[in-house]
């Protein structure tokens, strides 16, 4: 064996310790989510059982709705319809985080903005957002317009809402250590308000993801029978609870990936998302 076959061959002991580093993060993995995991499991079973022993019409077993998902994947129905979705959704939940988060930040940080759009937002939070549906396909159509125009409309006053909460959630003794430095209006912003809140907007952004996804179903059944809401309507109207219960299962799933995808790109393109401020006890 030459010197440049030698320097390749790893030695055991590096193998050894990258396996075992391996394992412990799994087992910590595996820990960490033990009761999610029992959760899931106990469902499944639960369902499974229910829906064998006594036969409901309306719960079919766990095991022909997977059926039934894989088939809907194997035959392109789901991907057709989820890339419609998936479009909207996008479209509609980037136009709300960035009318979002910015107008939650002016409203924290602003006195006057606050109390220029506070009644609105919290009208528009607690108020029926199906009804302004109608107003949507009258101004934008039966097209893409409208169904992103209702996933807008869902997610961005969470969005508002935590990041207005988080912008004011600045503590009193770090802003006054911060002027008697002489750091202006934008360095404060950038370096104290902003890592502070985005807690808060985390929160938000979690909220807003959930919402969007509300939003995008409910404009799809309502407006078009198209993407993932079409192929609600479609099975509902049908009775083919297999199929429904498998596409509301796709649903729930993307919910959770959306809100992952979309904390882990808020960790990555924000910088204050990397690093927090801390007030000590007693400063």
């Amino acid at each position: 064996m030459n010197t440049a076959e030698a320097a390749s061959v790893e030695p055991p002991g590096v193998s050894v310790a990258l396996t075992m580093r391996l394992y412990r993060g799994l087992r910590r993995a595996i820990g960490t989510n033990m009761a999610t995991i029992a959760t899931v499991i106990g469902v499944a079973v639960v369902w499974e059982v229910a829906g064998r022993v006594w036969n409901f019409l309306y719960l079919p077993p766990l095991s022909k709705v997977l059926s039934a998902m894989w088939g809907l994947i194997a035959d392109g129905t789901v991907p057709k319809e989820m890339g419609a979705s998936l479009f909207a959704l996008g479209v509609g939940m980037a136009i709300s985080i960035v009318l979002g988060l910015g107008l939650g930040t002016l409203m924290g940080v602003f006195p006057v903005v606050r109390k220029t759009l506070d009644a609105y937002v919290d009208a528009m939070m607690s108020a029926p957002t199906v009804a302004f549906v109608p107003l949507f396909i009258l101004l934008f159509g039966l097209g893409y317009p409208t169904r992103i125009a209702t996933v807008v409309l869902f997610a961005i006053f969470p969005l508002i809402i935590n990041a207005q909460a988080g912008a004011r959630a600045v503590d009193q003794n770090l802003t006054e250590m911060g002027r008697s430095f002489g750091a202006g209006r934008g360095q404060m912003l950038r370096e104290l308000r902003l890592p502070m809140a985005y807690p808060h907007i985390q929160a938000g952004l979690r909220m807003g993801v959930a919402r969007g996804v509300d939003g995008m179903m409910t404009g799809e059944v309502l407006i078009a029978a198209t993407g993932l809401g079409g192929l609600l309507g479609r099975f509902g109207n049908a009775f083919t609870m297999d199929k429904l219960y498998a596409v509301i299962l796709i649903l729930l799933a993307m919910v959770i990936l959306a809100e992952r995808i979309v904390i882990v790109l808020g960790w990555v393109f924000v910088p204050f998302g990397r690093h927090r401020v801390v007030a000590r006890p007693g400063s």
